[in-house]
């Protein structure tokens, strides 16, 4: 298959997860993250009219979000995923320590990158495929793709007796992960992180040899036997009718109480693998009993091992009474990549622009002229262009904390050529205004993160919202976290999903109003994928039931959405939720 087909990222993907440079940002939620790069939809080569393989096409993006969300599940599940992604974090901001910490990483993806696989295809696929089962995604889904295949059909082959499709996913994740629960590994890892300690492991303590040892010791009959004892045992009120088990039972249940089911069950198997392991001397961790060593390695190699980048990490430990916020948190490790093309960047002042290049600074949508004024703190402005000269950057830092600017992009063979055209105050900004042709629509897009600054936001806030056409916030903080802290106590909280096409690819984003007193706030807009958006709309009738989803309300306001979007798109390299919260700091 070829690469842009893909159902997946076409690269290592755990490697990726693990080491994805689009955004080491201040704050990020654990050391981990995940790109995706919308599909391109011009790519399609197959029949339109076999309607199936045409809508597996245009899956393409919700796949590769679940694809990457179960690898991120099943690390930060798992005391390897802890190992990882300290491994992983010394690789990014310990230049001292890159060289042995990038053999170690190697070395620990390669010995579980099999199983990692195998749980990451078929939860990923069967999430989504639910419905059309096991034939539609080997015939439709993979049937070019031998790699991914194996991998699928090997993970359906463990829980093959499983009678029902949650059943199947509860019993193959209590089994893959605890392949990644190995003591030793663990205790080893803790004691010589900055040597190459690989050597000194157990083969038999790796994930990849781990599952096989537990596929040995456990073929499917067996399994359903251990599941069979447990559902009559330990749940025997709720799932034995008549002396018999009631395998139907479990879709009865909401996803906190398959929460508290699973986390019986999933005790009760792992008690059963480790006797396997402890017959080798092996010791392990059983279901959640590896959270506290987590905690301790990954705070403990950032106090011990600080970043050189000066960038603050802090792991983010599963909220084990809120599982429906844990998805939504979690799902906010994914970056939305809007360019594959390098990206050169360079700062112009206002003074030094030329008439050619000021007369393109306004873009046309809809038939209408626009000039657009971002607002960014200057941290999240240097990673969204890391190419900008240290020239360029003192230049920025010098004009304060949080940078008000405009911007010119060229697209060309090589890369994505951007000019920032920074104002240092807002007279320096209105200046330009009055340049403008009379018809200008002109339109601010603040980051939200901004108003943390409260020098730019005395400056330039009340000056932004009474001169220009237009004003809305750019929400580039958790929206679990806006939703929690902001808008909580807000008035009428809509919102909707709105598409934008770029070079044949379809760029998402979710907008979000509110109501305060008798006017409409202005709206806050972030880019996001398919399946995020899918979560977020579940999380929202969870925990805020009262947040209502109104298809259609940004239909009204795509004239004035679109060029908004489009300068995103055009003009940056991608986008994340995971840059920042109010104040300026980084969530944990």
């Amino acid at each position: 298959m070829a690469a842009d087909k893909h159902p997946f990222i076409q690269q290592n993907d755990l490697r990726h997860l693990l080491l994805y440079g689009g955004n080491e940002s201040a704050g990020a939620n654990n050391f981990m993250g995940w790109v995706l790069m919308p599909k391109n939809n011009a790519t399609f080569e197959g029949d339109k009219n076999d309607e199936a393989a045409y809508a597996a096409h245009l899956q393409y993006d919700t796949m590769v979000s679940l694809h990457e969300y179960a690898h991120d599940q099943l690390n930060i599940t798992s005391v390897y995923g802890a190992v990882l992604m300290a491994t992983a974090y010394l690789c990014k901001e310990r230049k001292d320590l890159r060289t042995v910490a990038e053999e170690v990483l190697g070395e620990l993806v390669d010995r579980c990158y099999y199983s990692h696989e195998m749980y990451a295809t078929w939860n990923s696929l069967y999430t989504l495929f639910a419905d059309e089962g096991a034939g539609f995604i080997t015939t439709h889904i993979l049937s070019d793709n031998p790699e991914y295949l194996e991998y699928f059909e090997k993970a359906d082959a463990i829980v093959a007796s499983i009678p029902t499709l949650q059943l199947k996913g509860w019993v193959l994740l209590s089994f893959i992960n605890f392949c990644f629960q190995s003591k030793g590994i663990a205790l080893h890892a803790e004691e010589n992180i900055t040597s190459n300690w690989i050597g000194a492991i157990d083969e038999k303590d790796f994930p990849d040899k781990r599952r096989e040892l537990l596929e040995q010791h456990f073929p499917p009959e067996k399994l359903k036997a251990l599941l069979d004892h447990f559902l009559a045992t330990t749940l025997q009120n709720e799932f034995v009718v008549n002396g018999a088990v009631n395998y139907s039972g479990v879709h009865e249940y909401d996803i906190e109480e398959a929460v508290l089911i699973f986390t019986k069950l999933n005790e009760f198997l792992q008690k059963e693998f480790a006797l396997v392991f402890s017959s080798y001397g092996l010791e392990s961790f059983i279901a959640d009993s590896h959270l506290a060593y987590n905690q301790r390695l990954v705070s403990g190699i950032y106090e011990i091992y600080r970043p050189d980048s000066g960038t603050k990490y802090t792991y983010f430990v599963p909220d084990k009474n809120d599982h429906v916020r844990l998805l939504m948190l979690q799902f906010e490790s994914e970056d939305v990549l809007f360019t594959r093309l390098p990206v050169f960047s360079k700062v112009v002042l206002p003074e030094d622009i030329g008439d050619q290049l000021w007369n393109g600074l306004y873009t046309s949508a809809a038939g209408l002229a626009y000039f657009i004024v971002w607002v960014r703190p200057l941290h999240i402005l240097e990673e969204q262009y890391p190419g900008l000269s240290e020239a360029d950057r003192q230049l920025l830092r010098g004009m304060g904390d949080v940078i008000t600017f405009t911007r010119k992009v060229e697209d060309t063979e090589e890369g994505r050529h951007v000019s920032i055209i920074p104002f240092a105050s807002p007279s320096a900004l209105d200046t330009r205004l009055h340049e403008l042709p009379e018809e200008t629509q002109t339109l601010a897009v603040a980051a939200f993160s901004a108003y943390g600054f409260e020098q730019w936001s005395d400056t330039w806030g009340d000056y932004l919202n009474a001169q220009l056409s237009g004003y809305l916030h750019l929400n580039d903080i958790s929206i679990v976290y806006l939703a929690e802290q902001f808008l909580a106590d807000k008035q009428d909280v809509r919102y909707d999903h709105f598409l934008v096409l770029h070079h044949n690819t379809f760029f998402g984003f979710i907008c979000i109003r509110y109501t305060e007193g008798e006017n409409a706030a202005p709206l806050f807009i972030s880019p996001c994928s398919d399946a995020y958006y899918a979560y977020l709309t579940y999380y929202f009738s969870e925990r805020f039931p009262t947040y209502r989803e109104e298809r259609g309300m940004a239909t009204p306001l795509l004239p004035f959405l679109t060029p908004v979007a489009l300068g995103m798109v055009e003009e940056e390299r991608f986008f994340s939720f995971k840059n920042a919260v109010l104040g300026g700091e980084g969530h944990s």
